[in-house]
């Protein structure tokens, strides 16, 4: 979801289980792995977000746009991938809005487990989250509206 398509999420992925098993000696038993395993992950997109892995996120940004542009021109009357339209309406989001609604949303975590694997106080996590839905909802009805006005 964070990566905007499925290769870029293969690569994270790949690189994200190369450093799980770099680090799985320093893993402390009594932590919560899913956590462990989150914060590592984090980290990855945050190196290749500096790394230049804004030619991806170009290139798929711009076939979302696309799926978006056809959606409105046919008046939703298209079925297109829910996945590709989660993906569009993703594009509106702030990386930390995506992450907070991935998490306790999309993954049903709670807003203190969200919280932690941030490394963000759950207020923040709880004001991330309203302001998330806030800009989805305006984008969904921003969407319907288009839709209605092109049938």
């Amino acid at each position: 979801m964070w990566t905007g398509s499925p290769d870029a999420a293969e690569d994270v992925a790949q690189k994200v289980l190369i450093r799980v098993d770099g680090s799985l000696a320093s893993f402390v038993p009594e932590a919560d792995i899913v956590t462990w395993v989150y914060r590592i992950t984090k980290n990855v997109l945050i190196d290749q977000d500096r790394s230049g892995g804004r030619d991806d996120v170009l290139r798929d940004r711009f076939r979302l746009e696309e799926v978006a542009r056809a959606v409105a021109a046919d008046g939703g009357a298209r079925s297109f991938e829910p996945v590709d339209l989660l993906q569009h309406m993703m594009l509106a989001l702030s990386p930390q809005q995506r992450a907070t609604l991935d998490l306790v949303d999309l993954q049903g975590f709670s807003a203190q487990e969200a919280s932690e694997m941030l490394e963000l106080a759950p207020s923040t996590v709880r004001v991330h989250l309203h302001r998330t839905r806030r800009v989805l909802r305006a984008r969904i009805e921003g969407e319907e509206t288009a839709g209605e006005s092109h049938g």
